[in-house]
């Protein structure tokens, strides 16, 4: 596909985000690259939440921007201060700093692929969201996404993972509550592991 496409379709935003995403994919591999982008951030809350969680831009991780950076230029892509804006098409990309996540999700899409944190991951952000900054939006997100989580196959899902890192990062509590209000109690009742582990 190319960017045209976006402008004519009158797609949906995540779907604008996703279809966008496999774009430049495809871009960074006809320039040889061997690194690509990772969503994370709101997006990837919008990704999850199907939509229901709004972002403006698509947050991405990746380690050498240089290639991006190009390819978004010489495509209509305008630099704003840390963003990069197209008009034409109504995407806005900002490629934030830090470690890349730990677990990550291929997505197969339109015959390429999106790499997105994995759902574990975008948890533990938002419940470190909730607690350190008293986000109560956060939480809620955080509590829409683990109701979701919670009904998949464990193979899908890795709870435990999830556990371990609320633990590391002090946030078994917020984890705690939600999971009490959503009427699961494995956290009260011997299977926190984690949490025993550190008394």
């Amino acid at each position: 596909m190319d960017l045209n496409e976006l402008r004519a379709n009158g797609y949906a935003t995540i779907e604008k985000k996703l279809n966008f995403l496999s774009w430049l994919n495809e871009e960074l591999k006809s320039a040889k690259s061997y690194q690509f982008p990772i969503l994370v951030g709101g997006s990837a809350v919008e990704l999850y939440t199907l939509g229901n969680y709004g972002s403006l831009d698509l947050d991405l991780v990746m380690a050498d921007i240089s290639k991006p950076v190009e390819i978004l230029k010489n495509n209509g892509f305008i630099k704003d201060g840390k963003q990069w804006y197209n008009p034409d098409i109504d995407v806005l990309v900002e490629f934030v700093g830090g470690e890349p996540p730990a677990k990550v999700l291929r997505i197969n899409y339109k015959g390429s692929f999106v790499l997105v944190t994995s759902l574990e991951e975008i948890i533990a952000d938002r419940l470190n969201a909730a607690k350190w900054w008293r986000s109560k939006a956060d939480e809620k997100w955080a509590k829409v996404m683990l109701s979701d989580a919670l009904s998949k196959p464990k193979e899908n899902f890795d709870f435990e993972y999830l556990q371990k890192r609320s633990q590391e990062e002090d946030t078994s509590d917020v984890l705690r509550k939600i999971m009490f209000e959503l009427g699961d109690n494995r956290m009260n009742s011997g299977e926190d592991k984690y949490n025993e582990r550190s008394h």
